[in-house]
């Protein structure tokens, strides 16, 4: 099984065991949970946003998060829009949604889950892109070719991913290049 090394923000904001906060909560950053929390709880920020849960802590109410660690208790929603984790002692009494999950032996769920994809898109660097450029005019020299378009798509299209339906394999467009071969 190959793991991906996963990036998360600090810890900014503890509440510790003996704590209770009752309200909506909304959060900026990372944030761990040892004590209670008795309403919803959103935890945003502008590169990412954490919640980790320790051992006997509790929410009571709904949680949307980009990612979370649980080992405590959630008895509401969980909307994670990037990674979840459910270690050994969670439960979580609602529906999950989600767009990436672990869940670890011993975690409960009591609930739906859902497939939720996470709409952020990574845009690639200006360099890469000039790069790709100067690739594929290379190729298409190496090859005979005197002229080609190279017509770039829209940013958010530039990289596509799709399948070939005669092989089922990947296929990457990176744009749509035309080009005439000179005989």
């Amino acid at each position: 099984m190959i793991k991906k090394k996963r990036k998360f923000v600090a810890i900014t904001t503890l509440i510790d065991k003996g704590i209770v906060i009752s309200g909506d909560t909304t959060y900026t950053g990372g944030i761990r949970i040892d004590g209670k929390i008795k309403g919803n709880l959103k935890v945003h920020g502008k590169e990412d946003s954490l919640l980790i849960m320790g051992d006997g802590s509790k929410i009571v109410g709904d949680v949307e998060v980009e990612k979370a660690i649980i080992n405590g208790e959630i008895n509401g929603n969980v909307k994670c829009h990037d990674y979840l984790e459910l270690n050994t002692n969670a439960i979580v009494n609602g529906s999950v949604e989600y767009d990436i999950i672990e869940v670890h032996e011993g975690s409960k769920i009591n609930g739906f889950l859902k497939f939720i994809k996470n709409k952020k898109k990574i845009k690639p660097k200006k360099k890469i892109n000039q790069n790709i450029k100067k690739n594929i005019k290379k190729f298409f020299t190496s090859i005979g070719v005197d002229t080609f378009t190279y017509k770039e798509l829209p940013e958010d299209n530039v990289f596509k991913t799709g399948v070939n339906t005669l092989t089922d394999t990947p296929t990457n467009v990176v744009d749509d290049v035309s080009f005439n071969k000179s005989e």
